[in-house]
């Protein structure tokens, strides 16, 4: 990020404009470049301004639902699941990628659960370790139909060692839990709804503190929720730093219900 002295918090750079207006780039209260002039004005004669995260994700970016944090990873499965394991459990589990419904990238995962056994479909992949102190991990998807839930889960190995963070949407029960240090399910909202369509996408995103060993916040779609109250399930482990992300659609018993994931993104240096 640029930059300037004390000095100049209270001026704007300044250049001439082809119309003879002029074009300028603004400096934030406490003097730093935040924000171009992108066309001099549009139809209702209003200066247009953009933040580099709206540009980020003006230009394609996955981290455009909540745009805190730093990009560490993410994908839209537009190169195909070469990186990704799957599976499923139950007759007629599967997973697949579907062109049919996603939100970019041409393709979203089909997860469909098995109707038996322990009835689910998943797909997990691994990404290298970042040392930091907060983390965070977002999911897209969307609900065919009814489902038992859906959890989105991350194990981080930090080579000393480990946590579990996991967040889930129990369909059945509305309840939007967190996996605490306990360990065990707890409610953070027994009211919450998610609306069924293979086209209408929902985002979920969790944020964990490793120092402070809690969560920091969940949020869903347009809620966010504060979460520091609850732990999180820690052990002292040595292992090849590393971070496991799963997705898992865990359906109803004789039915093989289906969730759509359109993307994974993971992220670090999440602000408190």
């Amino acid at each position: 990020m640029v930059e300037f002295p004390d000095w100049t918090r209270a001026f704007v750079i300044m250049g001439d404009d082809p119309d003879n207006g002029l074009r300028v780039v603004r400096l934030d209260d406490e003097g730093r470049l935040s924000a171009f002039v992108i066309d001099s004005r549009d139809a209702w004669e209003q200066i247009l301004t953009i933040g580099n995260a709206e540009l980020a994700a003006r230009l394609g970016s996955l981290q455009r639902f909540d745009s805190r944090g730093n990009l560490q990873y993410g994908t839209d499965f537009s190169e195909g699941l070469p990186g990704w394991w799957t599976g499923g459990n139950g007759l007629g589990a599967a997973e697949a990628l579907d062109p049919t419904t996603f939100v970019k990238g041409g393709y979203s995962v089909k997860l469909t659960a098995g109707s038996t056994l322990n009835h689910w479909a998943r797909v997990q992949g691994a990404i290298s370790y970042v040392p930091t102190t907060r983390m965070g991990a977002e999911a897209v998807f969307s609900l065919a139909g009814a489902t038992g839930d859906v959890e989105l889960w991350c194990s981080v190995y930090s080579g000393t060692h480990t946590y579990e963070v996991k967040v889930r949407y129990d369909y059945a029960n509305s309840n939007l839990e967190v996996w605490d240090g306990n360990p065990d399910w707890v409610v953070v909202d027994n009211t919450f709804t998610m609306y069924t369509d293979t086209r209408l996408f929902h985002h979920i995103k969790v944020v964990w503190d490793m120092s402070a060993e809690t969560y920091v916040r969940v949020l869903v779609n347009g809620t966010e929720y504060p979460a520091t109250a609850y732990a999180l399930e820690t052990a002292v482990l040595e292992f090849t730093p590393i971070v496991s992300v799963i997705f898992t659609n865990t359906g109803r018993l004789a039915a093989n219900d289906v969730v759509n994931l359109d993307s994974i993104v993971v992220t670090n240096q999440e602000p408190e």
